[in-house]
Protein backbone atom coordinates (compact mmCIF):
# COMPACT_ATOMS: atom_id res chain seq x y z
CA UNK A 1 0.00 0.00 0.00
CA UNK A 2 2.78 2.41 0.82
CA UNK A 3 4.31 1.86 -2.61
CA UNK A 4 1.19 3.09 -4.42
CA UNK A 5 0.51 6.04 -2.12
CA UNK A 6 4.11 7.16 -2.63
CA UNK A 7 3.55 7.18 -6.40
CA UNK A 8 0.42 9.25 -5.90
CA UNK A 9 2.35 11.72 -3.74
CA UNK A 10 5.02 12.00 -6.44
CA UNK A 11 2.36 12.86 -9.05
CA UNK A 12 0.92 15.50 -6.71
CA UNK A 13 4.35 17.11 -6.45
CA UNK A 14 4.63 17.41 -10.23
CA UNK A 15 1.07 18.85 -10.34
CA UNK A 16 -0.66 15.88 -11.95
CA UNK A 17 -3.47 14.21 -10.08
CA UNK A 18 -3.55 10.58 -11.14
CA UNK A 19 -6.08 8.90 -8.87
CA UNK A 20 -5.27 5.34 -9.96
CA UNK A 21 -2.56 4.88 -7.33
CA UNK A 22 -4.67 6.58 -4.68
CA UNK A 23 -7.73 4.41 -5.21
CA UNK A 24 -5.57 1.30 -5.54
CA UNK A 25 -4.16 2.06 -2.09
CA UNK A 26 -7.66 2.44 -0.63
CA UNK A 27 -8.85 -0.79 -2.28
CA UNK A 28 -5.83 -2.72 -0.98
CA UNK A 29 -6.47 -1.43 2.55
CA UNK A 30 -10.12 -2.47 2.45
CA UNK A 31 -9.19 -5.84 0.94
CA UNK A 32 -6.61 -6.47 3.66
CA UNK A 33 -9.12 -5.57 6.38
CA UNK A 34 -11.71 -7.94 4.88
CA UNK A 35 -9.20 -10.81 4.59
CA UNK A 36 -8.08 -10.16 8.17
CA UNK A 37 -11.72 -10.39 9.30
CA UNK A 38 -12.15 -13.70 7.46
CA UNK A 39 -8.94 -15.03 9.00
CA UNK A 40 -10.11 -14.12 12.51
CA UNK A 41 -13.56 -15.65 12.11
CA UNK A 42 -12.32 -18.90 10.52
CA UNK A 43 -9.28 -19.61 12.69
CA UNK A 44 -9.13 -22.93 14.56
CA UNK A 45 -7.54 -21.42 17.67
CA UNK A 46 -8.34 -18.58 20.01
CA UNK A 47 -6.39 -15.96 21.90
CA UNK A 48 -6.79 -17.96 25.15
CA UNK A 49 -5.52 -21.35 23.97
CA UNK A 50 -1.75 -20.96 23.87
CA UNK A 51 1.03 -18.47 23.36
CA UNK A 52 0.84 -18.78 19.57
CA UNK A 53 -2.81 -17.75 19.55
CA UNK A 54 -2.21 -14.76 21.78
CA UNK A 55 0.83 -13.60 19.77
CA UNK A 56 -1.00 -14.13 16.49
CA UNK A 57 -4.08 -12.15 17.45
CA UNK A 58 -2.14 -9.34 19.11
CA UNK A 59 0.36 -8.78 16.30
CA UNK A 60 -2.08 -9.16 13.43
CA UNK A 61 -4.66 -7.15 15.37
CA UNK A 62 -2.30 -4.21 15.80
CA UNK A 63 -1.31 -4.40 12.14
CA UNK A 64 -4.96 -4.57 11.10
CA UNK A 65 -5.74 -1.56 13.28
CA UNK A 66 -2.82 0.30 11.68
CA UNK A 67 -4.12 -0.48 8.19
CA UNK A 68 -7.70 0.45 9.12
CA UNK A 69 -6.68 3.82 10.59
CA UNK A 70 -4.46 4.49 7.57
CA UNK A 71 -7.28 3.65 5.16
CA UNK A 72 -9.66 5.98 6.99
CA UNK A 73 -7.08 8.77 6.90
CA UNK A 74 -6.46 8.23 3.19
CA UNK A 75 -10.23 8.38 2.59
CA UNK A 76 -10.25 11.68 4.47
CA UNK A 77 -7.44 12.92 2.22
CA UNK A 78 -9.50 11.93 -0.82
CA UNK A 79 -12.30 14.12 0.55
CA UNK A 80 -9.82 17.01 0.83
CA UNK A 81 -8.57 16.43 -2.71
CA UNK A 82 -12.10 16.28 -4.09
CA UNK A 83 -12.95 19.66 -2.57
CA UNK A 84 -9.63 21.18 -3.78
CA UNK A 85 -8.09 21.66 -0.35
CA UNK A 86 -4.97 19.69 -1.32
CA UNK A 87 -2.85 20.51 -4.34
CA UNK A 88 0.78 20.35 -5.34
CA UNK A 89 1.64 23.27 -3.04
CA UNK A 90 -0.43 22.21 -0.03
CA UNK A 91 0.09 18.46 0.38
CA UNK A 92 1.18 17.89 3.96
CA UNK A 93 -1.84 15.69 4.76
CA UNK A 94 -0.89 13.24 2.01
CA UNK A 95 2.69 13.21 3.25
CA UNK A 96 1.50 12.41 6.78
CA UNK A 97 -0.48 9.45 5.43
CA UNK A 98 2.69 7.94 4.01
Amino acid sequence: MGFFIKFFFYYILINKLIFFFFFLTIILGILFTFIQFLEYTNSNFSIRENSFGSRFFVTTGFHGLHVLIGSIYILYCSYLIFFKKINYLNNLSIEFSI
